[in-house]
């Protein structure tokens, strides 16, 4: 069952598939209160997806929230004068986002991720999810390995690999579980 002491992620599809793939999605379920709008839900379970089952297993066990929780048009405004072009389920994971239902963002979708950047959104993506644990679960040779794992399966620009491998656990603190 979620506890209530869980800090809230809001995960989108890419990085629910990737830490799958990696093997790490029971641990984010483990360590946080994973939030999902029914259009990424369903995304990565109505098919035959690398996860799909287990993601079906966890809703049902309660360890991923689906919330159905349709956010205002006033919560889905940008404050800046971007014009963002996402997919439904990023531009719902926003929405939920800014109507109060989480604390940060676990995204892999390039767009929302600069979106997430102007407007000063916290994320992070499933290469940084085991650089937020090194020391704490993984040791940076773990964390390495991890770190290759999810690249191989991934789309990852030059610029967002360097900075997973260079950021300062200073710069992490907050996605602490």
């Amino acid at each position: 069952m979620i506890s209530a002491a869980k800090k809230k992620a809001l995960m989108d599809a890419s990085s629910a598939i990737l830490l799958a793939k990696a093997g790490l999605s029971a641990l984010a379920c483990e360590l946080y209160h994973i939030i999902m709008p029914p259009s990424v839900f369903s995304e990565i379970t109505d098919s035959d997806k690398p996860g799909a089952a287990e993601f079906r297993l966890f809703a049902g066990q309660g360890s991923i929230e689906v919330c159905n929780q349709r956010p205002d048009d006033r919560a889905q405004q940008p404050t800046s004068d971007a014009k963002p072009s996402f997919g439904a389920g990023e531009a719902d994971l926003l929405g939920l986002y800014r109507a109060g239902a989480g604390d940060f963002l676990i995204l892999d979708d390039g767009a929302a991720a600069r979106y997430c950047l102007m407007e000063e959104i916290p994320f992070i993506n499933a290469l940084l999810f085991p650089r937020v644990l090194e020391d704490s679960r993984f040791t940076p040779k773990e964390t390495w390995r991890i770190q290759q794992e999810i690249i191989r399966h991934g789309r990852y620009a030059e610029d967002v690999i360097d900075f997973a491998r260079r950021c300062s656990a200073e710069e992490l603190i907050f996605f602490l579980p």
